[in-house]
């Protein structure tokens, strides 16, 4: 028996998973169908069975196959993940002769990662899309 039949049917108006290794499709739609109240949703991912701490974790799939899972949710107002949306800085070859001089010819402004208010605001809004009652979205 899974703890997700085990739970079926119980009036839970909240549920925090932590250590969840798989994060597919079939757990937002199990959760949705057992749980058709549930106000806020917690899911800690972890990547191997190593990881011990909780934070930020490469999830599989992108957030806008996430945000459409959410759309089952009928009651969903606190969505809670610790999907990881730090920025990804690589190192491409055309910038080895900019390395080599330490980069002494680029403007800083170049080097620092820009933190625009409108896309935060855009990955909110996707997740209005499939989920419209969400108010809390949290990474």
């Amino acid at each position: 028996m899974t703890l997700l039949s085990a739970l079926r049917g119980a009036p839970l108006t909240a549920l925090s998973l932590v250590g969840l290794s798989y994060v597919g499709e079939e757990l937002f739609e199990n959760l949705a169908s057992a749980f058709p109240d549930l106000g806020a949703l917690t899911l800690v991912h972890r990547q191997n069975d190593l990881q011990r701490r909780t934070g930020p974790s490469m999830w599989p799939g992108t957030t806008w196959e996430y945000a459409a899972r959410l759309a089952g949710f009928t009651n969903l107002r606190y969505f809670k993940w610790n999907f990881d949306i730090r920025p990804v800085s690589v190192d491409v070859m055309c910038d080895l002769p900019l390395a080599e001089r330490d980069y002494e010819e680029v403007e800083s402004s170049l080097l620092e990662p820009t933190d625009d208010p409108s896309d935060w605001q855009s990955l909110a809004r996707l997740f209005l899309v499939y989920c419209p009652t969400l108010e809390h979205l949290v990474f």
